[in-house]
């Protein structure tokens, strides 16, 4: 099996991470997770455009998308074409996959790529060989067509905006909720019956470690494994990256005793200085943290995160009954806009468009006012099932 992600911002990663850990659990099978980022020199200019548009300028991000989507054959470009064909081709020659699974819009548009390789099969042990293999009915009672099995897993929980999703190459789409598969079905050009029977609609898929440390441990044991107590206010801040994110918490620090504020700063050492930079005016605890490879045991700990409204994080703060604040000072990314739109709606959390918002959802949950415990609440009832295993068993 060859999952094919590429993430500027590690969510497609993550998901491409969990699905490994899922295949993990099943004898006898093989995987390799292929980074279309390496694969593709443009696509690293591609990320450093992505990542400094979503951080200084969400307008030109939002017309970079709507330019790229306004073509209903955008991957037909003659120089795209080639390249996707000259990758796939490669991918073919050099893994022999049986199964080709996307987590991300390009691995998706890549799929139909995949399909149409002609190159020939090496042979595996005893008598099986990928060329003679048969057909395998998926779990609707489809076959697929060729001798590699293409999927695609929908990593943006409630849709996006992305028609690559919904690309023919695949033979299968699982789709992680309701609105995802509107989606699916409102951006495919494929207008016959049987692309809705190609999807599934299941649940979003969540890291193994995550759900692991659920079980395992209460955030009373986390914060006291890192030496915090359990009367503290904690809060969780994520600032992608953005050194002047930090400045939101400028007034916070002056008069508010008993609280520690952790600072992720994407291994940016410019946040990092602007954490040291406010640290001698703070009254509780600051520590800025270049990178958390075990965020999920950090939000065990934390009582509310600042956040973009990225899926993955959201459902994870959620299960753990964290309370969002989600971050769309600069804007909203255009992928997630259906998960911000679901959020506040559902009121799963503050939206945070200023410093003005910012200070006032700090005071509500220090106060803890109506309109917080409401939040707390919503959030506390909310069961988010994480779909990693449902998805391996209609893999394999």
């Amino acid at each position: 099996i060859a999952i094919h992600t590429r993430s500027p911002g590690g969510g497609h990663n993550m998901s491409a991470n969990a699905i490994a850990n899922g295949l993990e659990r099943h004898k006898g099978i093989e995987y390799t997770i292929i980074n279309l980022g390496d694969k593709m020199s443009f696509v690293k200019e591609l990320e450093g455009l992505w990542n400094y548009l979503s951080r200084h300028n969400m307008a030109g991000l939002n017309e970079y998308i709507n330019i790229t989507q306004s073509s209903d054959n955008n991957h037909n470009l003659i120089q795209f074409r080639r390249i996707l064909t000259h990758v796939a081709n490669q991918i073919v020659n050099d893994f022999q996959p049986d199964v080709v699974v996307s987590v991300c819009p390009l691995g998706s548009q890549l799929l139909g790529y995949i399909k149409k390789s002609q190159l020939p099969r090496i042979k595996r042990t005893g008598n099986d060989t990928q060329s003679n293999r048969p057909s395998r009915h998926d779990c609707r009672g489809i076959i697929p067509t060729g001798g590699i099995e293409t999927v695609t897993y929908v990593s943006d929980w409630f849709g996006g905006v992305f028609k690559e999703w919904s690309d023919n190459g695949a033979d299968w789409i699982y789709s992680p909720s309701k609105e995802a598969t509107k989606s699916l079905i409102a951006y495919s050009t494929d207008s016959t019956p049987d692309f809705p029977r190609k999807i599934t609609t299941g649940s979003l898929i969540l890291r193994q470690e995550f759900n692991e440390s659920i079980e395992v441990a209460s955030r009373k044991q986390f914060r006291a494994e890192r030496g915090i107590s359990s009367k503290e206010k904690v809060l969780l801040f994520n600032s992608y990256g953005d050194a002047e994110s930090i400045n939101l918490l400028q007034d916070f620090s002056k008069d508010q005793e008993g609280f520690t504020v952790i600072v992720l700063c994407y291994n940016e050492p410019k946040v990092l200085d602007e954490v040291v930079r406010l640290q001698s005016n703070f009254s509780g605890k600051l520590i800025g943290k270049l990178w958390l490879d075990d965020i999920d045991k950090w939000l065990l700990c934390a009582d509310v995160i600042f956040t973009k409204p990225g899926p993955g994080i959201c459902a994870e703060s959620i299960m753990t009954n964290t309370v969002l604040l989600l971050n769309t000072v600069n804007g909203v990314m255009p992928q997630e806009v259906g998960v911000y739109e679901k959020l506040i709606n559902g009121h799963l959390g503050y939206g945070i468009t200023s410093k003005a918002d910012f200070d006032n959802a700090l005071k509500n949950w220090i106060s803890n006012t109506p309109k917080f415990k409401q939040i707390a609440l919503a959030t506390k009832r909310k069961k988010i099932a994480d779909g990693c295993d449902d998805f391996c068993k209609r893999l394999l």
